[in-house]
């Protein structure tokens, strides 16, 4: 039996589906008969290597089928806990930490590089907690050489703020939050300078610098909805906040 889980939402290319074998134990399978879903198909199956490579939690990723014009891929099936974007940051809280010093654990050795790897669309709904530790899936972005360290932790943060409030609403408390995950990563040594300051700002502009990652979707990615006067207004108060200004200078 196969239930269709998602067919090219987003403006994606790829169909991803729920099969369940004979003695009815579920599989997840991603196929693609497009250019676009077939090259982010191989990306997912790079990045599962390169992440399954440097976890605990291991998830099977098989190439089924690799044609020109035709590609299948069987992804292991984690059983866990996903937690919602419309419970807000507060709410929220422990898991985007955990999401955030796994991220840390993870990317850890490319501190004091130019370029880490891109997953390119961490979120909290791109975790699945097996107990407290979160499993990161959806790699069809990968890049084993992409932004600076701390791209996807900043990103998956200002991603949840603007779902909190549709980037017209900015609690206090979860902008605060967002302060001390960017002074966490900075102490772990897995936050690049470039993003420190004014991070908002930052990463809008590796996304307008680079829109070949994320192909056709990268005009649509939240960050970049955020009002000029939000992420104005945002980067000065975690600015204050961090004072890393004061440490590294100005941002560029």
């Amino acid at each position: 039996m196969k239930a269709i889980v998602s067919n090219c939402t987003h403006g994606g290319s790829i169909c991803t589906s729920l099969l369940f074998d004979p003695a009815g134990r579920p599989l997840g399978v991603a196929k693609s008969s497009t250019g676009e879903g077939i090259v982010n198909l191989r990306q997912e199956v790079d990045g599962w290597k390169w992440y399954n490579s440097r976890t605990e939690i291991k998830v099977e990723c098989e190439v089924e089928r690799d044609d020109p014009d035709y590609m299948l891929v069987k992804i292991g099936f984690i059983p866990g806990r996903m937690y919602s974007l419309r419970d807000g940051i507060i709410n929220n809280a422990e898991p985007l930490f955990q999401i955030v010093k796994h991220y840390a654990n993870v990317w850890s050795e490319y501190s004091g590089r130019e370029n880490a790897p891109l997953h390119g669309d961490l979120a909290l709904t791109n975790a699945i907690f097996v107990g407290p530790q979160p499993v990161f899936i959806d790699w069809e972005h990968f890049l084993p050489s992409g932004p600076p360290l701390g791209f996807d932790a900043v990103y998956m943060l200002y991603l949840s703020l603007w779902f909190e409030g549709w980037g017209e609403r900015f609690e206090k408390h979860s902008i605060e939050f967002i302060g001390k995950m960017l002074a966490y990563l900075w102490v772990r040594q897995c936050l690049d300078p470039s993003l420190a300051v004014s991070p908002l700002r930052a990463i809008r502009k590796i996304i307008f610098d680079h829109p070949a990652w994320w192909g056709p979707q990268a005009k649509k990615l939240p960050p970049l909805l955020f009002s000029d006067e939000a992420v104005f207004h945002l980067d000065r108060h975690i600015n204050t906040m961090t004072r890393l200004e004061d440490l590294i200078g100005p941002g560029k």
